[in-house]
């Protein structure tokens, strides 16, 4: 029985959080538009602060395009994968890499 009033509460819960949203949607979707404006004016600093955002991320991918190739082959080097970490912890070569030095 204990268990069943959780799920009721689960399922009430659930139905709340639905019924909020879809309130909310047909909120804005039935608004006139003087409050549209006044919407717009309460939340352009959000949206200011999200467009902002958004570009220094794009200029900092653009600025500095190797950023996530160094983090991978970091993640790698941490993990043993790079050829660099093998050689010193004295793992056996791989026989099919062909060095400059065996040429």
């Amino acid at each position: 029985m204990h268990e069943g009033w959780i799920w009721l509460g689960a399922l009430v819960l659930m139905g709340f959080a639905f019924w909020m949203i879809l309130g909310e949607f047909t909120r804005k979707q039935s608004r006139t538009v003087e409050e549209y404006e006044a919407d717009v004016q309460a939340n352009k600093s959000e949206v200011g602060n999200a467009l902002m955002r958004a570009g220094m991320l794009d200029l900092e991918k653009r600025l500095k395009p190797n950023l996530e190739s160094a983090i991978v082959y970091l993640e790698d080097e941490k993990s043993g994968k790079t050829r660099a970490r093998r050689d010193a912890e004295g793992d056996p070569k791989d026989p099919s890499e062909t060095d400059a030095e065996t040429l």
